[in-house]
């Protein structure tokens, strides 16, 4: 029984060890009954923990940074005995969002220990991310990884091998108000892996 995991990273920038990922997505595929399951994980963080140098997704930590003090507004409304300044509740949701994280990793570490491959548009890039950041796991990870890029470029040279472009070429229609969601993505990269594989009988 092969069971693929396909995977997607939305991260604030390109290394792991200067950037966070903020959302992931995994598509579980079981080739033996076609079984299919989709799940998102999202790793909130306080505005201010995000790196400064962050590129990637700016008006997020910053709407993240106004939705908290309006949070802490409304809160203190009802509730001016429970926090004496932002920064008491700050500090309560940080705790909270990481014991949140915490579960979102445990969860993606049960899929991830359940397949036996890993799949990656670009795995590349979403190796070291997933590797270091999304698992909490007893041994290192050792899985192999396939990579649905690399796999279209070995079978059509030339044509441009980004996610949309390569799921255009196959003929399927390409959402832009979702493009760069994890989990879209995530499920895209799975049909266009089914594709390259030539596997009819599973639908996503």
């Amino acid at each position: 029984m092969t069971i693929l995991l396909v995977v997607d990273t939305e991260t604030t920038g390109f290394g792991p060890s200067e950037h966070l990922v903020w959302q992931a997505g995994a598509v579980e595929i079981d080739l033996s009954n076609g079984r299919v399951t989709s799940t998102e994980f999202n790793l909130p963080y306080l505005a201010s923990e995000y790196p400064e140098n962050a590129y990637r997704k700016a008006h997020m930590y910053r709407t993240l940074e106004r939705v908290t003090d309006d949070i802490y507004e409304a809160t203190k409304r009802y509730l001016d005995d429970t926090y004496s300044s932002r920064e008491d509740f700050l500090e309560e949701l940080g705790a909270r969002f990481e014991q949140y994280r915490e579960a979102e990793i445990d969860e993606f570490s049960i899929m991830y220990d359940g397949a036996d491959v890993i799949v990656a548009h670009n795995a590349d890039f979403d190796r070291p991310f997933v590797e270091q950041q999304l698992l909490n796991l007893s041994t290192p990870p050792t899985k192999p990884w396939d990579c649905t890029l690399k796999l279209f470029q070995a079978q059509f040279p030339g044509q441009p091998a980004n996610l949309n472009k390569a799921c255009v070429f196959f003929g399927m229609d390409w959402d832009v108000m979702k493009e760069h969601t994890a989990l879209y993505d995530a499920q895209m990269c799975a049909r266009l892996l089914l594709k390259l594989h030539r596997i009819e009988d599973i639908q996503i």
